[in-house]
């Protein structure tokens, strides 16, 4: 057999995890009061660098119903990593708030699936002789459920489990949010830990400044349901991933680095103007792995994202665009990726309240 697919799954599956956060999981949509009753509805997807009509091939949406909100994804998640071989996948998360007083209990949960498709597959005997070809792939897929607890609209205590198809972890979340002056600064963590092999665990630390906060809440990161989108009013969030993944029966520590940048103001709550910037940086690091063939493999990818919207009575439109140029094999770059968003969000005047 040639070995060439060993060095295809290893960067495929390492960018299955990488590429999930890099196109799926970060859908802008518009920020909403969360006071009031409102709508919002987000529409995307991601587009080969040199052929944009491809956005129409890997879809993304996402809307928000007063607290609710529900996010899909189903395309190429990368096109043709290595020659002939691709990945393609799907998401889908939910949540919604199934009792909100004193404390407000929260129901969320998200499925992942992913197909690595390695081609055309030539088979040969043991004398190197060729017996034929074969379209060989592999199928992935995850379950995760979250129950999160926020306590007099302050501290958040989250927990939850995943089902991978080679491991089961789970994460414990504690965003805990400090006010003052109308600030407010959010400190999480994430444990994750594999039932499958005990020595697999990690610690995530997460970060979030935001100033005249509208209340968005701190994500859960790659383990957890993922909200789609967290515009901040002049808030500034950072959040560092480094968690491990159980992948060919060997773990992957994974970086991850996202800065946002959300300028919202309004002396008006039904007039209000934003503007965003996203910067990120991920790699994927071999080097716990035992696979000769890809030790040379060092995936990496770069987001650079904007976005602005703007206010027409109780209407609210947003555009968003993040070029993704790619570092995949042996410092060979990839095709680039164009990921665009356009929002519209409604909240009926009747429906706003004043805080």
């Amino acid at each position: 057999m040639q070995t060439r697919p060993v060095l295809a799954a290893g960067a495929a599956l390492a960018i299955l995890f990488l590429g999930t956060h890099l196109c799926l999981a970060q859908i802008p949509i518009i920020n909403l009061p969360h006071d009031a009753r409102s709508y919002a509805l987000a529409g995307g997807g991601v587009a080969d660098g040199s052929n944009p009509s491809t956005i129409l091939n890997n879809p993304a949406v996402a809307a928000r119903l007063s607290g609710a909100y529900l996010s899909a994804y189903s395309g190429e998640i990368l096109p043709d990593l290595v020659n002939d071989v691709n990945l393609k996948g799907g998401v889908l998360s939910g949540g919604y708030p199934v009792y909100e007083g004193d404390v407000v209990l929260r129901l969320g949960g998200e499925v992942r699936f992913a197909k690595l498709n390695y081609g055309a597959i030539e088979i040969t005997d043991t004398q190197g002789m060729p017996l034929g070809y074969f379209d060989s792939y592999e199928e992935y897929y995850s379950f995760t459920a979250a129950v999160d607890l926020q306590f007099a609209h302050s501290f958040h205590l989250g927990i939850g489990s995943t089902y991978k198809s080679l491991s089961t972890e789970y994460f414990l979340t504690g965003p805990a949010p400090v006010d003052g002056d109308g600030s407010v600064y959010d400190v999480g963590f994430l444990l994750a830990y594999s039932a499958s092999n005990p020595a697999d665990w990690s610690v995530t630390p997460a970060l979030g400044i935001s100033l005249r906060s509208f209340g968005s809440d701190l994500e859960y990161g790659s383990y957890g349901t993922i909200e789609p989108g967290r515009h901040n009013a002049y808030g500034v969030s950072i959040d560092i991933q480094s968690p491990y993944t159980t992948l060919l029966d060997a773990s992957v520590p994974t970086f991850a680095m996202v800065f946002n940048f959300d300028l919202e103001k309004s002396e008006d709550p039904d007039k209000l103007y934003s503007a965003g910037l996203e910067l990120g940086f991920w790699q994927v690091i071999f080097a716990r792995l035992g696979f000769e063939a890809i030790q040379n493999v060092d995936p990496k990818a770069l987001t650079l994202g904007l976005g602005a919207g703007l206010p027409l009575r109780e209407f609210m439109f947003r555009f968003d665009y993040a070029m993704v140029p790619l570092t995949i094999i042996d410092g060979n770059h990839g095709d680039r990726a164009n990921k665009f968003t356009l929002s519209l969000g409604w909240t009926p005047q009747q429906a706003v309240h004043s805080n």
